[in-house]
């Protein structure tokens, strides 16, 4: 990999962490995708006795062996109420150092993926516009891709899944602005 490449990666991962504050701290969105639990201790504390380890749930969940078309399985589901819980017994410092660091590994190795998405494509992407399109339009692919499976599949709340289009959208857009001007097709040299 170039180090024009390399360099585009890490400014692309370096802007998506630092919008990823902007967007979920500072500004109101964060607020918007999720509701404060009704009698929230009165559930935690049933959770703690019933010694719930950490986990993903779905409920109700299907019969065992995952027969989803169970009649009395399929009644439930149809009736309600049907949910998703990701639990963490344990608990931990929602501001931990370490979080933090995964938080940027994660989009620094998303935008390595998007230039090693976008190397072989870069001869055909000589302008700018084309360049930040080409790296919105892979944020919107992955998105879509993603949000639309959790609204269709999993029945989760629309508006909590738009909060999250609109930051995935809005910070490949930024990283592509500033990833775009730094990567560009290599210039052929005439003899």
């Amino acid at each position: 990999m170039t180090g024009r490449l390399a360099l585009g990666a890490v400014v692309g991962g370096v802007v998506l962490f630092l919008w990823g504050f902007v967007f979920w701290t500072v500004l109101p969105f964060g607020h918007w995708s999720v509701s404060a639990l009704p009698n929230e201790q009165a559930v935690i504390e049933t959770l703690r006795e019933v010694e719930t380890p950490s986990g993903a749930y779905y409920f109700p969940a299907p019969p065992e062996g995952g027969d989803v078309t169970d009649p009395e399985y399929v009644q439930k589901h149809s009736r309600g109420p049907i949910g998703h819980l990701f639990y963490r017994a344990e608990g931990i410092d929602p501001n931990s150092p370490w979080t933090m660091m995964q938080g940027f590994f994660h989009f620094l190795l998303s935008a390595l993926l998007v230039v090693l998405l976008m190397k072989p494509a870069l001869p055909q992407l000589g302008s700018y516009g084309l360049r930040v399109g080409y790296i919105w339009l892979l944020g919107l692919f992955a998105t879509f891709f993603v949000q639309l499976s959790y609204l269709i599949w999993w029945h989760h709340p629309g508006g909590f899944h738009f909060v999250y289009f609109m930051f995935h959208l809005s910070a490949w857009l930024l990283a592509g602005l500033a990833m775009a001007a730094v990567i560009k097709p290599q210039q052929k040299t005439q003899a």
